[in-house]
Parts: C-alpha cells; sequence; structure tokens
C-alpha cells in the first residue's frame, strides 16, 4: 500500500472509531434499547477499514435499527447520520486538505531517494 493510501486509512480508521466513540455516548446517555445490544455493539465496535483501487473503504456491523432511531417518531435521538456523515465528512476534509505538507514531504524524500538533486 502506497503511503498515501495508508495515510487515508489511517484517517478512515479514526473517523470510525470516533463514530462508535460518539455513538456510544449518546446511547449511554439516553436509555434507547433495553436490551443493551446496542451498547454492547457501539462500545465493541467491530469494523474494517480497507483500499479497494483508490478508495478507501469502511465498513461496520451494527444493529440495523440503529438507523431508525433518528426517525422523529422514535425521538429523533441524532445517533446515526449526524454522528457518521458528520465525523467521516471531517475525516474526508482531513485527506483531501489536511496532508498538503507532509505528502510533498514525501514526494521530495522519494525524489531524493530516486537520485535527483533538488535546490
Amino acid at each position: 500500500m502506497s503511503e498515501l493510501g495508508e495515510l487515508m486509512r489511517q484517517q478512515m480508521t479514526r473517523g470510525a472509531e470516533k463514530v462508535f466513540r460518539t455513538q456510544a455516548a449518546i446511547a449511554q446517555e439516553k436509555p434507547l434499547r433495553k436490551t443493551g445490544r446496542l451498547i454492547e455493539a457501539l462500545t465493541t465496535p467491530s469494523f474494517m477499514v480497507n483500499m479497494e483501487g483508490q478508495s478507501v473503504v469502511t465498513t461496520a456491523d451494527i444493529p440495523l435499527y440503529i438507523r431508525f432511531l433518528d426517525m422523529k417518531s422514535k425521538g429523533n435521538n441524532k445517533i446515526y447520520n449526524r454522528v457518521v456523515f458528520g465525523v467521516m465528512g471531517e475525516a474526508r476534509r482531513r485527506i483531501e486538505y489536511g496532508y498538503t505538507d507532509e505528502i510533498a514531504a514525501q514526494v521530495r524524500k522519494e525524489l531524493i531517494d530516486a537520485g535527483a538533486t533538488l535546490k
């Protein structure tokens, strides 16, 4: 995997971990289900972040009903859409705009390692 691919994978992994932490905090603050299955799924997350071509793909195992907890008729708990799209959007922006200096330094290092003379 390329250095850039690894940086992307790291950012998405951090994002997924933050999603689960945030969702767990919301679920513990508001008793959303009585079985404890939601809290267990959020506090012991199961997810993978993989590179597929030039894309980073994140998959997670979550109880299906968590998506319905955002519906107004179910209490509008803001536990899924707001958290997932907000946090993963931050991760995407860090990938897009946050690595300019690191990438430039890596390209410079690779050119020097390949024998280029740079000023």
